[in-house]
């Protein structure tokens, strides 16, 4: 799901723990059992879901793109995540994409570690829709852009209508 606030553009990703699965694996009613509570969101800047498609494309680990080769940090006042995304290998076969997001909580031990995995074809779903998620977020600059540059032009047509008027208002003799 993506979504802006008034002038931050960015894209939120919601992670909820399963703790279980039925035994046909078919995705069907009652397939997937969840964690009650055990639920997380990661806001994502613009730089950071590029960094998460460049990795998709050549199937990379993030790390190799980012400064000292570290995952994604993100502090807040009350809570330190760290966002990992790379290939996961099998006996030396790419199988597909994890993501990984570690939260902890500064005022408790507590820590909530969620991963996804994603076959190759869901890999390619994800990266479609980072690329449609920053278009939407492109798009939406753009028109914030445009609605200032017009609030500009309609301020100074303003400024300039009221400086012509108090003008023609001095030009009458009393």
């Amino acid at each position: 799901c993506s979504a802006r606030d008034e002038d931050n553009f960015c894209a939120w990703i919601n992670l909820i723990n399963q703790n279980g699965w039925d035994q046909s694996k078919n995705g069907g009613k009652g397939a997937g059992k969840f964690f009650g509570g055990k639920s997380t969101t990661v806001k994502m800047s613009i730089g950071e879901l590029g960094l998460l498609h460049l990795a998709l494309q050549k199937r990379k680990d993030i790390t190799e793109y980012t400064y000292k080769n570290d995952p994604i940090f993100h502090t807040s006042r009350d809570i330190t995540s760290i966002i990992n995304f790379g290939p996961y290998i099998r006996d030396g076969k790419y199988v597909g994409m994890t993501l990984r997001v570690s939260r902890s909580e500064k005022t408790s031990s507590e820590k909530s570690n969620f991963t996804l995995a994603f076959t190759p074809g869901e890999a390619e779903v994800v990266r479609m829709w980072i690329e449609n998620a920053l278009n939407h977020i492109f798009e939406g600059q753009k028109s914030l852009q445009i609605k200032k540059i017009q609030d500009k032009k309609k301020e100074q047509s303003s400024q300039e209508t009221n400086a012509e008027s108090s003008k023609k208002d001095d030009d009458i003799p009393f």
